[in-house]
């Protein structure tokens, strides 16, 4: 019987050893104080195998975890994860038929990234008055949501909606900072990662991870990452853009800030705990609710959902059934 996707574990991490198959289980064998000892990889019960620096993988290991859904990862010292996605030509494509009719109709594009800034909007107002609360610090993150849910009604076009998104991102990003009382220059998105400071270092490594969870995600629902609404034709992960961007600056954002907060740097230890609040925060559940929740908003009796401004305690209402 096939685990369903939501009910398996999230991540496996392993690194400086060989993954390969015993029998018919996959398996890594690692060389520690003199010794070798093999651990099994349960295949059947896990999304993303995410292999590190030292790692090799055999043919009939990969073949295994494609016929069983794992989306594996490849990450070396100091770098992102490559994501390999598992193929098969029996996927249904119900749900990609009904977001290429979004992606080919610039009206229900418009529409498509309104319901993505709303879910996100949700997503940060939950996650901004938990933080408020726990470190007895008042946070204006609400009202930037409120602000920017109004801005967007005046928006026709996708490209205007992205301005005020980046306005709304840039002034998110300063008040998280704040509240955890660190030092903030801006968002570094160079791809030199010996340029970046040690806060966008944390945040880089968990944006990773939502991509990997992302990628399991539309590939589950046979979509392809290249049809997004939001990020622009020209990305060839557009799609995985848009939809971890709902959860990035609720989930990663915080979680980094906190993390340096305490003199954190990254590796490790910051890895392991970014696991444990992707699985507390079930991100990999929600991201599957998030893009059937899209395809609703555009799609109902063919017209476009209501326009209206989310009020601030309708938008934590929203984020709570969304959780």
């Amino acid at each position: 019987m096939t685990i369903l996707q939501t009910q398996r574990a999230l991540i496996h991490y392993v690194d400086r050893c060989e993954v390969h198959v015993e029998g018919s289980v996959v398996v890594h064998r690692q060389a520690s104080s003199g010794r070798t000892a093999s651990w099994n990889i349960p295949s059947k019960n896990l999304s993303i195998l995410l292999l590190g620096p030292g790692s090799s993988i055999t043919n009939e290991a990969m073949r295994i975890l494609s016929d069983d859904d794992v989306v594996v990862g490849f990450s070396g010292t100091g770098g992102t994860p490559v994501f390999s996605m598992p193929f098969t030509t029996f996927r249904k494509t119900e749900v990609f038929g009904e977001w290429l009719a979004i992606y080919n109709d610039p009206e229900r594009r418009v529409f498509a990234v309104k319901s993505m800034f709303r879910q996100r909007q949700a997503n940060l107002i939950n996650a901004a008055r938990t933080i408020s609360a726990d470190l007895a610090e008042p946070t204006c993150i609400p009202e930037l949501c409120h602000t920017f849910s109004r801005s967007m009604l005046k928006a026709d076009r996708v490209d205007r909606l992205m301005g005020i998104e980046g306005g709304f991102a840039r002034q998110v990003y300063q008040e998280m900072a704040r509240l955890y009382g660190i030092e903030w220059s801006g968002r570094n998105n160079s791809g030199l990662r010996a340029e970046k400071d040690a806060i966008n270092k944390l945040i880089d490594d968990g944006n990773y991870l939502i991509y990997g969870i992302v990628c399991l995600v539309i590939n589950v629902y046979g979509l392809v990452p290249q049809i997004g609404v939001c990020h622009g034709r020209t990305n060839g992960a557009s799609l995985v853009c848009d939809i971890a961007d709902i959860f990035k600056d609720s989930v990663i954002l915080p979680a980094a800030c906190e993390w340096r907060s305490g003199g954190g740097v990254p590796g490790a230890a910051y890895r392991n705990m970014l696991l444990q609040r992707l699985e507390e925060a079930d991100v990999r559940g929600r991201a599957f609710r998030a893009i059937r929740e899209i395809i609703a908003d555009t799609s109902t009796s063919g017209k476009a959902p209501e326009k209206k401004v989310i009020s601030q305690d309708n938008q934590v209402r929203a984020g709570v059934l969304a959780v």
